[in-house]
């Protein structure tokens, strides 16, 4: 099972001639201790079945590496857990977002 865990909303480049997806949205990182209880909420309701993990919205590799570790500490919680996944441009990785 994999478990789709929005940590920003929106898209920091949104200029993409070919996507409409995100024109109506700003983009904004949400909170960590947010994030923190939806990992919490999710291993309460789907346990060892979470293997993998998608975080989204768009690009959010674009948050200081920091930030994204503790994001992703607690997915040590899972002992099935095996990896994280994201749609990114690769000139974003190890940038933060304004």
């Amino acid at each position: 099972m994999s478990l789709l865990l929005r940590v920003t909303r929106g898209c920091p480049w949104n200029r993409c001639t070919f996507c409409s997806m995100y024109k109506t949205t700003n983009f904004e990182r949400r909170e960590i201790e947010d994030i923190k209880l939806d990992i919490e909420m999710a291993k309460d309701l789907y346990g060892e079945r979470v293997r993998t993990v998608f975080i989204g919205d768009s690009n959010s590799l674009v948050l200081n590496p920091e930030s994204m570790i503790e994001i992703l500490n607690p997915f040590m919680l899972f002992s099935s857990y095996r990896a994280s996944d994201q749609l990114c441009q690769g000139k974003d990785t190890g940038k933060e977002a304004d």
